[in-house]
This record gives structure tokens, sequence and C-alpha cells, in this order.
């Protein structure tokens, strides 16, 4: 049966990622005698918020970052970064229709590139997703069985994957309420010799809502 999505456009979490640039966050004055840091703090959603439309089904809950530090270093080995975002995230959706069918989530990750230069791209990277299948009613999260949650290994410009997906053809169990996933582990992870140092970098991950159209 043909997919088809409910969404009109790409809903977008942010990914963050950097080393930090000496001249524009120390300075040494002229005689070398004194030294300024800087020192910074910045505070956000951790989501982005959607409230569901009445007899249609839609995204209600992204992450709105996926911020991965800004102190990164070059590495001549693999390594693996964790996302330093402190709240919990959620990526969720709720289905309002009549008649409920199966749905799913799916995830794409864009380039990383530099956002001074966007000709200087982290080439090799995978952003790694997992979570727990998660409901929320009332402003209550609990554990659920209605959907399922992939762990996904998104390579950066590379194909989507299918994130949640309910486990039921007929999904009039859930009545109205919100149903997704409560991410658990975010992780970049880059090849060898990746990015410049002393620059920023930035990418998306789209997020996509498909769902088997009703029955006629």
């Amino acid at each position: 049966m043909v997919m088809k999505k409910l969404i009109p456009t790409s809903i977008l979490t942010l990914l963050v990622l950097g080393g930090a640039a000496n001249s524009a966050y120390a300075a040494i004055s002229a005689d070398g005698q004194s030294g300024d840091t800087r020192t910074t703090v910045g505070f956000t959603d951790d989501n982005n918020i959607v409230d569901p439309t009445e007899g249609e089904i839609g995204l209600t809950r992204i992450p709105s970052t996926f911020d991965f530090g800004r102190s990164n270093k070059v590495s001549t080995t693999v390594q693996s970064i964790a996302a330093t975002n402190a709240g919990a995230q959620y990526v969720s959706a709720t289905d309002l229709r009549t008649a409920k069918t199966a749905w799913s989530i799916t995830a794409q990750a864009s380039e990383m590139v530099n956002v001074l230069d966007r000709s200087d791209k982290i080439s090799n990277a995978t952003l790694q997703i997992s979570g727990d299948a998660m409901t929320q009613k009332d402003g209550n999260w609990s554990a659920t069985n209605d959907v399922a949650v992939n762990t996904v290994n998104l390579n950066s410009g590379g194909d989507s994957a299918r994130f949640v997906s309910t486990t039921a053809a007929d999904t009039s169990s859930l009545p109205g309420q919100e149903v997704g996933a409560r991410l658990s582990n975010i992780q970049l992870n880059l090849a060898a010799n990746q990015g410049t140092s002393e620059q920023q970098y930035s990418g998306a991950v789209t997020w996509n809502l498909e769902a088997v159209p009703n029955p006629s």
C-alpha cells in the first residue's frame, strides 16, 4: 500500500557541533599581563510543541536542538560525541482522526555545514538516536506497547529511517493521547579528521509523519 505523508512541510531539529574559536572566546592583552576568557550560558526549551488539530493526525512534539557542544577537538581517530541537552526530549504524534490507521515517524539527517563557509562540510558522520516508547495523557508520560521505537543510525546527507511506528493496523485503542518516543541516547559518531579546528557546524534532522490512508 502506498504511504502518504500527512504533513505539508518538513519539521526540523537543529544539529549543532563545533570547537571553540580562541580569537572569539579569549583575548590576551598586548603586553601579555592580563587576559579575558568569555563566559556564556543559554537557556532554551528542549522540545518544539504543536497543539493537535481536531479530526487530523500530526506531529505534536520534536526536539528543538541536538547540541553536541562547541569545544570539541578534531581527532585523528574515530570519536563519538554525546548530545549535551539537559532536559527530556520527545518525538511524538497525536491522532484525532475518527477512523484511526497505522502511522510511523521517519528521521533524516542533513549534512553538517560550517556556519561561516558552506563549502566546508563534515563528510563522514552518523547520528545515532535511541528512545523508549511512551504515551502522554494529562501531562503524565508512561510506557506503552502501542508503538515500537527503533534505534536509527542516520548518515549525514543520507536516507531516512523509520524511528517510531504503531504496532497495530487499527489504532483505535489510542483515544487521542500523544504517543511516541522519549529519547534516551543521542550520539554523533565521526570518522577521523572530521571538521576544521575552531569552527562551528550545523545541520538538521527532518522528521516526517507517514500514515497508511484510511480504507475507502
